[in-house]
């Protein structure tokens, strides 16, 4: 069943949390790139009960220890037994406190639980469930609970670990000739146990998740133009900023539009604030035709001009898109009597550049600004890029426009 929400979900098409929500998740399991961005969410929510869980542990393990009486009676049990003790404290407090957690967690833990599981499952037949002891009841059963709640594992990685536990286990008790009555105790308990904490962690993942996709939907809401749907100003600089050191880093090119609709006034004067404002949403839907892929992103700059960023791409991907947009808006054939041509058209200059150290982002706004003004003065509804190299350009006034060029 669709996951539910108190949002439009109709009105946000383009966000992949919309259309998760739409979709549903029943079986738990999103799209790649969705799923990762999850299972970080999952991890930061759970870290402090982890924390707390692995500071806990080696004071009940030693607990355990003291009262069976058997881990220190010889002195290499001793020397064994607090070797491991302060590895699992070294090795946890390195982990839950390690800045990468939220990306290393689930890929060292479950391994690590899963085979810590397995040793100590398979060992307890051995301790004595033969002669009718069913103190090591409480510690199988408590295990599917531990993997789900107490240490944040996911609902698919910690039902496979508690299923595997389960068959080592009874494997181990067939082997060392548990007697029936205790075999059946367990037969009884164990399965139902691990059932009983699957439906628990599924429903809170299912919960998880469902708030996962809502937060991160109102997120979107707040970063979007309440007109259009496009990405408002402070979320188009954002992610330029961050667009541009990632392309410091990588050496990545960014390429950018501005865009402006040509006498747009003219068609409010003359058709109405309501036609206008149909006309800028006819508008946003050719521009998200053109931002599809994750980091791309297309937005309203204010008023009339409109903003298309496009990351990893090339000089002529970034021309065939911003000629694509404005014949996309041409056909439209919106009405707009106080143009020359009588409809909408829209201008746009491009630029594109790789981010070098010493320019911020404002150095590639003011190229695209800059084209855009030579298409305007030069009869509009036409493409300009600015060919000006990215380490010249002087931010805060116009240079000479000898170095923009007319492509469409």
């Amino acid at each position: 069943m669709p996951g539910s929400s108190r949002f439009n979900l109709a009105a946000f098409a383009d966000s992949p949390y919309a259309q998760q929500l739409r979709q549903g998740f029943r079986w738990l399991v999103f799209p790649k790139a969705l799923e990762e961005e999850y299972l970080r969410f999952h991890v930061a929510r759970v870290r402090a009960r982890v924390r707390v869980f692995f500071a806990l542990t080696p004071l009940i393990i030693l607990t355990q220890w003291i009262k069976g009486g058997e881990a220190f009676k010889e002195l290499w049990q001793a020397v064994v037994n607090i070797v491991f003790m302060i590895c699992f404290l070294g090795g946890a407090n390195w982990l839950v406190w390690n800045r990468r957690f939220t990306r290393i967690y689930i890929r060292i833990v479950t391994p690590t639980i899963g085979l810590l599981l397995i040793i100590s499952v398979w060992g307890l037949p051995r301790a004595g469930v033969t002669d009718g002891n069913l103190q090591a009841l409480n510690f199988v059963v408590s295990v599917p609970l531990m993997t789900h709640l107490l240490l944040g594992l996911p609902f698919y990685r910690a039902v496979t670990l508690n299923t595997v536990a389960t068959f080592v286990f009874f494997t181990s008790a067939l082997q060392v000739g548990t007697p029936a009555p205790v075999l059946l105790a367990f037969l009884a308990y164990i399965p139902t146990s691990v059932a009983v904490a699957a439906v628990i962690a599924y429903t809170a993942e299912h919960a998880s998740r469902n708030s996962f996709l809502q937060e991160r939907l109102l997120g979107e809401i707040a970063a979007r133009d309440p007109l259009t749907g496009l990405q408002n100003r402070a979320s188009f600089d954002d992610h330029l900023e961050k667009l541009w050191k990632q392309g410091q880093r990588t050496d990545e090119t960014v390429g950018l539009l501005m865009l402006d609709l040509d006498h747009f006034k003219a068609c409010n004067d003359t058709c109405g604030h309501q036609a206008g404002d149909a006309c800028l949403r006819a508008v946003a839907e050719v521009l998200m035709q053109q931002t599809r892929r994750p980091l791309d992103l297309s937005g309203r700059y204010g008023g009339e001009e409109f903003v298309v960023i496009l990351f990893q791409t090339t000089r002529e991907q970034l021309l065939t898109a911003a000629e694509e947009i404005r014949a996309g808006v041409e056909a439209l054939r919106i009405p707009n009597p106080g143009a020359p041509r009588q409809i909408v058209t829209i201008s746009i200059g491009v630029a594109i550049a790789v981010p070098i150290s010493g320019r911020s982002k404002h150095a590639l706004i003011q190229m695209a600004d800059e084209a855009l003004y030579a298409a305007k003065s030069e009869g509009r509804n036409r493409v300009y890029i600015g060919e000006q190299d990215l380490s010249t350009v002087t931010t805060g006034r116009f240079k000479s426009r000898a170095m923009l060029r007319v492509v469409g």
